[in-house]
């Protein structure tokens, strides 16, 4: 799933782990002026819950390790922009 494919997502979808994955590696390479404004709220809620189940989670990575940093790095930003 590319960034565009998931900002056009109606509400409420649900997205598969191949989606997740997809999507995660993405954003990882993704920069706030990728983002438009009125989709930043979208992507730092589907980031902070990403982000929150790979903390918590005991036998559950919905974020690769690999790409952990970079994701918090694009969150932190987008928030700042908010």
């Amino acid at each position: 799933m590319t960034l565009s494919d998931f900002l056009a997502l109606p509400v409420g979808y649900k997205l598969s782990p191949d989606e997740v994955e997809a999507l995660n590696k993405a954003l990882s390479k993704a920069e706030p002026k990728d983002i438009p404004p009125e989709k930043r709220s979208q992507v730092i809620d589907y980031l902070d819950t990403a982000l929150l189940h790979s903390a918590v989670g005991l036998n559950i990575r919905a974020v690769e390790l690999n790409i952990q940093a970079d994701l918090n790095r694009l969150l932190e930003e987008l928030k700042a922009a908010s």
